[in-house]
Formats: C-alpha cells, sequence, structure tokens
C-alpha cells in the first residue's frame, strides 16, 4: 500500500511538471527552461509574504505573480524569437531562469524555509496518508480533467489546438494566436508554482525545487512534447518504475527517469505518444 501511495504522489507531480512543458511547446516549439526560476522564485516569496498577510491572501498574490512572471517569460524570451531556430528561444529561457535563481540565492540566501499549510494525517488501509499527498494527487486530477474539458468542449481549446497544428494557419483564421501562446505560458508558470507550493509543504522549500523542476522535461520527452496524454502516461511509468527502485536502492531512484529517457530517445525520439514530425522539429 505505501508502494501505491508514494507512486501515486510522484505521478501526480511528473505529470503536473510535464503537463507545464508541454502546454507552452505545442504552441511555440519552445522548451521553457524558465520554469524552475519561476517555481524558486513564487514559492520563497509566498513564504515571505506569508507572514505578512493572511494565507490565502499570500497564495493569490504567489499565483498572480507567477503568472506575471509567465507573461514575461513570453514577451522577453519567447515571442521576440518566434519564427528564428529554436535553440535560441531555449537559450533565451535558460537565461532568465538562471536569473531568477540568483535573485533567490541574492534575497533570501538559497536557504531553507518552511511553507506552513494547513495540514493533517489520516489513515487508508493501515497506511498514514498526509494532507499535502492527499493535495497533490487531488490538483494533479482536476488539472487533467480542466485541460481534457478545456481541449474537447471549449473555443480556448479549439484556438490552442489550432495554433498547435498550424500557427500561421490559424492567425490567418482570425484566431488570436499571441493571445492563446500568451495564456499558455501563464498557465505553464502558474503549472510550476502549485507544483512549487506543494512540494515546500510536504518536504520545505530549498533550492532543489529547482531540479525537481527538470523532472518535467524527463516527462515530456518521454511522453512526448506535444501530447497531454503522453504527458499523464509517462508520468505513471516513471513514477512507478522509481518507486519500485528506491525499494530495492535509493541511490538509483534519481537516475533511473533518465536511464527511461534514454532507451525511448533511441527506440522512439518523438516520444510515445507525440507526433512523428516532430523528431525534425526538435
Amino acid at each position: 500500500m505505501r508502494f501505491v501511495i508514494d507512486a501515486a504522489t510522484l505521478a501526480s507531480i511528473n505529470f503536473l511538471l510535464g503537463l507545464a512543458i508541454v502546454t507552452i511547446y505545442k504552441g511555440t516549439r519552445i522548451i521553457n527552461f524558465a520554469l524552475p526560476g519561476v517555481m524558486l522564485f513564487t514559492a520563497y516569496l509566498t513564504v515571505t509574504v506569508s507572514g505578512l498577510m493572511p494565507l490565502p491572501l499570500a497564495l493569490l498574490l504567489g499565483l498572480g505573480v507567477a503568472a506575471l512572471l509567465g507573461a514575461a517569460t513570453f514577451y522577453l524570451g519567447i515571442y521576440p524569437i518566434l519564427g528564428r531556430p529554436t535553440y535560441v528561444g531555449i537559450l533565451t529561457t535558460v537565461a532568465i531562469g538562471f536569473m531568477l535563481e540568483s535573485i533567490v540565492t541574492i534575497v533570501w540566501k538559497a536557504g531553507i524555509v518552511n511553507l506552513d499549510l494547513p495540514s493533517a494525517t489520516f489513515s487508508v488501509a493501515g497506511q498514514s496518508i498526509r494532507s499535502a499527498e492527499a493535495a497533490i494527487w487531488a490538483t494533479a486530477v482536476i488539472v487533467g480533467a480542466a485541460f481534457g474539458i478545456l481541449y474537447r468542449y471549449t473555443r480556448l481549446g479549439l484556438w490552442l489546438a489550432a495554433t498547435a497544428d498550424n500557427s500561421l494557419l490559424a492567425r490567418h483564421r482570425g484566431i488570436p494566436v499571441l493571445v492563446v501562446l500568451l495564456l499558455s505560458s501563464m498557465v505553464a508558470a502558474a503549472l510550476a508554482y502549485a507544483v512549487g507550493l506543494l512540494l515546500g509543504a510536504r518536504l520545505g522549500v530549498t533550492m532543489a525545487l529547482g531540479s525537481t523542476a527538470l523532472r518535467g522535461l524527463v516527462v515530456a520527452l518521454v511522453g512526448g512534447l506535444d501530447s497531454v496524454p503522453g504527458a499523464a502516461l509517462a508520468a505513471i511509468i516513471l513514477a512507478v518504475i522509481e518507486s519500485a527502485v528506491v525499494i530495492h536502492d535509493p541511490r538509483l531512484a534519481t537516475v533511473v527517469p533518465y536511464v527511461v529517457l534514454l532507451f525511448i530517445l533511441v527506440w522512439r525520439p518523438w516520444g510515445l505518444l507525440g507526433t512523428y514530425e516532430e523528431v525534425e522539429r526538435i
């Protein structure tokens, strides 16, 4: 039972991080490496302001700052280089991410701080489950369902799909492509913020959150950079394998996702559910 709980928690984290990468990549064909910096900055900021105002307001402020950072990343690091070689956009997001991480190091001295969210523990089948773990599961399920409804039943979902398929044609059809891409970047940043909060409440806010955010890239590459279902599938597969390895040798746990990634890239470079043509665009 403990194995199932740990695997479900890890799969939920993997899915949310992978979804953040896929969301912006679908429309821009750029991998946003600024997300780890966004996660770190907003998590530390939320901890700081939570001591100055009620917690709900601190959470809303952090979410707003995350959305603004997502918008800034788009306008400063992605929009100006649309149509240019992909590596240019990747490098600009890397620079923004490093800048945010440097600000965190300067302001908060890269220390460990605790995020005091309401917590409780309950028992299921003789196993204790913390509220932080339940919150991670619930967030992943709600976000996954919301994305499914968004893409299938709403006009914005149709715009997102059309922009991801062919942004030039979508623009000619009257779809506000720039607005769609801006919203995608803001949603990706908000997802990174949510994961930072959930992990911060569970393990504390540390600089290690930045490296944790890079798990999203592994998930997206394994599942397919343009596939939301692929991100869900990859999240589950990686979580189950990693949780099984932890039982035998915890030291190998951090290596396992990259071994799986290497195998997938050799066997199926476009990911488990990714589009074949994407191989030429990466």
